[in-house]
């Protein structure tokens, strides 16, 4: 099947492929497919989201699609999508069913990106897009990211979480995730930080890794999301809470070491001085500033000076 359809007319579905135009280049090669041997040796982690699951099951499906369209050239589902400028020259565009895999992960964790900080715009083309992935990866849920991800199935949420060389640097990018940052002007450091999930990416093998300024960054978070959803009376996490859940995963082994340090370089998290790798200067900078922060936050804790003690 193959539909062409001009959208000249409809300038936020021009908006999206102009996104999705760039984001397609900028992440052609996935980190975390450079690793694979890597994430073969990682231990099953109970209870929790296992990326090396996720990506070799997708890996298994897209081959599977790919070779069942090249068996019965029917089941290929085409959309081209067509626009003309001022001049009348026409742009085009074209996704289907059968793009490659790297495109496939750009569009989730687009449409993650979209959906989680509600900046998405409900066209043709996002209705397209979210119909093609969900019939290709049987992905269990599309537009609610606050799926289980203690399973290991393919829910959009599972996917961002699994592909944080896509989605992750996509936020950073499109500056979709300083709405925390934005609020803390006296921090200059990467804004990427803020991502709560970060801690999952951040290497094991270097000391001194940036507890204090994770700590402020998720505390001003949660501060933000029972704003936002009015939930005033709802009994906040203590910093004890928050600290162990933050260690657990900065302790579990979700991503091989390596890929963990070149991403965390890539986004200026840790610098390489000589042959050694070390957390950024400005995080020991900063980590006084932040303990006083949140001293200033949560100065009824209980835990509070065995927390900073920690941090």
């Amino acid at each position: 099947m193959r539909v062409v359809l001009e959208i000249t007319e409809r300038s936020c579905d021009r908006h999206v492929l102009r996104y999705l135009t760039y984001l397609r280049k900028r992440y052609l090669n996935i980190r975390e497919l450079a690793y694979l041997q890597d994430f073969a040796n990682l231990e099953t982690i109970e209870n929790m989201i296992n990326p090396k699951d996720i990506i070799r099951d997708m890996l298994v499906i897209y081959l599977r699609n790919a070779f069942d369209i090249y068996r019965q050239p029917y089941l290929l589902n085409e959309f081209v999508f067509i626009y003309y400028d001022e001049s009348r020259n026409e742009y085009s565009y074209k996704f289907s069913n059968n793009m490659m895999f790297s495109d496939d992960i750009t569009i989730l964790c687009f449409l993650y990106n979209m959906i989680k900080f509600r900046l998405i715009y409900y066209g043709q083309i996002v209705q397209i897009l979210i119909s093609l992935m969900k019939s290709k990866y049987g992905i269990i849920e599309m537009l609610k990211i606050e799926d289980d991800s203690s399973e290991n199935k393919i829910a959009l949420l599972n996917v961002a979480l699994s592909f944080p060389s896509v989605s992750w640097d996509m936020a950073n990018y499109l500056k979709i995730c300083t709405n925390v940052c934005a609020i803390l002007p006296e921090f200059d450091f990467p804004k990427i930080i803020c991502i709560p999930a970060i801690v999952t990416i951040l290497p094991r093998s270097m000391q001194s890794p940036p507890f204090a300024m994770l700590m402020i960054t998720r505390l001003y978070n949660i501060e933000a999301e029972l704003k936002e959803e009015n939930y005033e009376n709802v009994e906040k996490s203590s910093l004890s809470e928050l600290y162990d859940a933050m260690y657990e995963l900065y302790e579990c082994q979700m991503f091989p070491e390596r890929l963990k340090i070149e991403l965390c370089e890539k986004w200026q998290i840790v610098v390489k001085e000589g042959n050694t790798y070390k957390y950024a200067p400005y995080f020991a900078e900063y980590r006084q500033k932040a303990k006083d922060m949140i001293t200033n936050i949560r100065l009824d804790d209980p835990d509070l000076e065995y927390i900073l003690s920690l941090i």
